[in-house]
């Protein structure tokens, strides 16, 4: 997901973070440990009956999770989430969420995914 956040510290008054999760009921809490051992980053938190796998460091989703997708594509619909969550990373990777421009453009991105998504223009 991309979150973005209101943020008095930040020059444009927002903050843009992307976030990599997967939610399971915790009985699967050791299969979301062993994603976590084989990633090597991310963090487990419980929401009421789930176990909740989280990776926020910019430099685990840009290097360690997008490379896995990349390599191993979603299938389905969220690839095209996926999609626009790499377009989203290489702006902030070029520091563009700095620039009104640039966060305008996540902003834009963001509004599309999930079920801001037309996905009747989409065959599967």
């Amino acid at each position: 997901m991309i979150h973005v956040q209101k943020h008095s510290e930040c020059k444009l008054g927002k903050a843009v973070k992307l976030i990599f999760q997967i939610t399971q009921h915790e009985r699967d809490k050791e299969l979301l440990n062993l994603i976590i051992l084989y990633f090597n980053c991310g963090t487990l938190k419980t929401d009421n009956h789930c176990k909740v796998l989280t990776v926020t460091k910019f430099e685990d989703v840009y290097s360690i999770i997008i490379p896995f997708f990349q390599k191993y594509p979603l299938q389905g619909v969220k690839q095209f989430n996926f999609i626009d969550f790499i377009k989203a990373a290489e702006l902030i990777k070029d520091k563009a969420h700095l620039t009104h421009e640039g966060l305008e453009k996540i902003l834009f991105i963001k509004s599309g995914m999930n079920s801001g998504r037309d996905y009747s223009s989409h065959s599967d």
